[in-house]
């Protein structure tokens, strides 16, 4: 996970800690020998760290590692420090520095379900595959820190209004779906609605290999040799597209893709602002449609990726 203590989105402490919690649970549950490692990238001076602001502690089934960034690395990485928050180098010094044999890069308000964890504990999981995950999104922008996990995953099941699959994103709430078709009341969002929802289900079988790019940010895994193999993710200091343009890339290292039939739930929040731009989508419909069509990837990475060389500092939760 990679982050700053700036209230990016909205109740992000909120949403980091809930995800944390949630992992910690499930990882004494399921007795999983798990590490999370906490990027705190470009920290704001008048905030206190993620480890101090998160205030929670490790657990003999999840190690927390806290490797820390500092402003003076930002500006010299990120072509004038404009983007204060550049995610894809603070995953890439997070993937780089991981002990673990598989190694996901994950968001830090994605909440795990139950059935997700033991799935992962249970290790079945192959090298030569990388492994994406259909998000359910919740209708609530917030959850109470005194509540249990178990109930946590309860409102999570309970408070889905969409999923993000490989084959469309459809919403299960007419509610919802309604909200956003007055706001953009496009014909494509006509095929969002409830009604529809056969349709994913129909593309997912007539194309079922079909690169799951939606949300491809919150999670991936893949063994860490294919992260070393294909480099981590592109080093530019922009936000969307980056995390597709990985997927659509290893793809053409031979890696194939497995989506993980159980459930991640994300915390609604406001998207993302202009001080994390974005890349061009029509470049990266080009440049996809080139990788897929002849299965070499759109540009060479850095041997440095994650930048090994640098000696963060860490400390442990």
């Amino acid at each position: 996970m990679a982050g700053r203590n700036d209230d990016y989105g909205g109740n992000f402490l909120n949403r980091m800690r809930t995800s944390i919690r949630t992992l910690l649970f499930l990882a004494e549950k399921y007795d999983t020998n798990f590490e999370l490692v906490i990027v705190d990238y470009n920290p704001p001076a008048d905030k206190l760290l993620l480890k101090e602001a998160l205030a929670l502690d490790s657990n003999s089934n999840l190690n927390i590692r806290h490797i820390i960034i500092p402003h003076e690395f930002h500006l010299e990485v990120s072509q004038g420090g404009k983007n204060p928050f550049p995610e894809y180098i603070a995953k890439n010094i997070g993937i780089r520095r991981a002990n673990g044999t598989f190694i996901a890069s994950v968001n830090p308000d994605i909440i795990f379900s139950d059935v997700f964890v033991k799935y992962l504990a249970s290790g079945d999981l192959d090298a030569n595959y990388f492994y994406r995950a259909n998000r359910h999104d919740l209708d609530i922008k917030a959850i109470d820190d005194l509540l249990t996990v178990p109930e946590i995953l309860q409102i999570c099941r309970k408070t889905t209004v969409r999923i993000w699959t490989n084959n469309g994103s459809p919403y299960v709430s007419w509610k919802r779906w309604f909200k956003r078709f007055k706001r953009k009341p496009k014909p494509y969002n006509l095929w969002h609605a409830p009604v529809f929802n056969f349709i994913p289900a129909i593309k997912s079988y007539l194309n079922p290999d079909r690169i799951h790019d939606a949300a491809a940010g919150d999670f991936i895994i893949m063994h860490r040799d294919a992260w070393f193999k294909t480099r981590g993710f592109d080093q530019i200091p922009f936000l969307s597209y980056v995390d597709g343009y990985h997927l659509f890339r290893i793809s053409c290292f031979g890696l194939k893709q497995e989506i993980i039939p159980f459930p991640i739930y994300h915390v609604d929040h406001r998207t993302s602002n202009g001080t994390r731009p974005s890349l061009d989508i029509q470049n990266y419909l080009a440049d996809t449609k080139k990788m897929q069509d002849t299965g070499i990837p759109y540009k060479e990475y850095s041997p440095d990726w994650g930048f090994p060389k640098n000696n963060f500092a860490e400390k442990l939760f």
